[in-house]
This record gives C-alpha cells, sequence and structure tokens, in this order.
C-alpha cells in the first residue's frame, strides 16, 4: 500500500490539487493515483493500460483497460478530469448526466461480446465520485457516508479502496 500512497499523498503532487487546478493538473494527478493500481504487469496475471484520451468536447479524460479481460482494447473504467470551481449540486448533477450517457455510449460496444459492468470516475480538483453502470444499464453511484464526494487529501485510502474494488470488477 505504501507504494500506492507515496507520490500523490500526503506531501506529494497531489496535495497542491485545488478546485482551481487546471484539467491537466488534475489528469496528472490521476495517473499518478491509477499508474500502481493498474499496472501494465500485475502479480494477478493481468494486463492493465492507463491511457490519456482527449476529446474537443468533453474533458480531459483517462482511460483504463483490462487488456487480458474479456473486453479486450475496451475501457471499462475512465476518469473525467476537471479543474473548476468548487461545484455544487448543479455542476455534480449535470456532470453525472454527461457520464451515464457516455457509459451508456460506450455499452453499446459491447455488441455481441459478454457485457462487463462499466465504471466511471469524476475529479474535480481534489474531490472524486465513482459511479457504475451494470451489465442491464442500471447507472448507480457509490455511497459517500454523510459526504458529497471523496477528497483525495483526507479519503485518500478509502479512494484507494474503491479502485482496488473497480480492478477486481474489471473482468
Amino acid at each position: 500500500m505504501l507504494t500506492i500512497l507515496g507520490p500523490v499523498h500526503g506531501k506529494g503532487m497531489g496535495a497542491d490539487l485545488c478546485p482551481q487546478s487546471s484539467h491537466d493538473h488534475v489528469r496528472e494527478v490521476w495517473n499518478l493515483i491509477l499508474k500502481p493500481i493498474f499496472p501494465l504487469v500485475s502479480t494477478d496475471g493481468k494486463h492493465f493500460t492507463v491511457k490519456n484520451e482527449d476529446d474537443r468536447d468533453r474533458f480531459p479524460q483517462i482511460a483504463v483497460t483490462n487488456l487480458s479481460g474479456r473486453s479486450g482494447t475496451l475501457p471499462l473504467f475512465k476518469v473525467y478530469c476537471i479543474g473548476s470551481a468548487e461545484p455544487d449540486t448543479d455542476m455534480w448533477k449535470a456532470l453525472e448526466d454527461a457520464v451515464q450517457l457516455d457509459l451508456l455510449e460506450a455499452s453499446g460496444l459491447f455488441e455481441g461480446k459478454p457485457r462487463a459492468s462499466l465504471f466511471a470516475a469524476v475529479a474535480i480538483g481534489p474531490l472524486v465520485r465513482f459511479y457504475r453502470l451494470d451489465e442491464e444499464d442500471y447507472f448507480c453511484y457509490v455511497e459517500y457516508r454523510d459526504r458529497d464526494a471523496y477528497s483525495v487529501h483526507q479519503d485518500f485510502e478509502v479512494i484507494v479502496e474503491q479502485l482496488l474494488q473497480i480492478r477486481g470488477a474489471m473482468a
């Protein structure tokens, strides 16, 4: 666990992550978080890719693919990286709607293949919410206890645990 916590926890690069951080800085920090959890070659035989995606019409994204899984090169997990002012309820709702639409579009790529759950995270500065679209196209977000979202600064271990659960579910 220490290797995962190292580069972004505490005084590392993630310490300066704030709501006003640029999209690119948010994505840079999330790449540091994701790569140790989704390595190219892992001890359990899974092979992951973590790649930046740029689309002029959307926020910068990171796509995670399990190359050794049944979905081949289709990404099962995406992180949307957003630098913005402190998010309010309306902003979260608009982003959630956009992510749901993206995941539904992506689920169409599985035609003729066994369906898999798709996962997404919306990272706004240091805050993150996790979402899932299951095999039946049911969209939901992960419970946040009594808070709106997880913070990279206060909830890093919980974020890592959530990412490990996503990793385990990526078939």
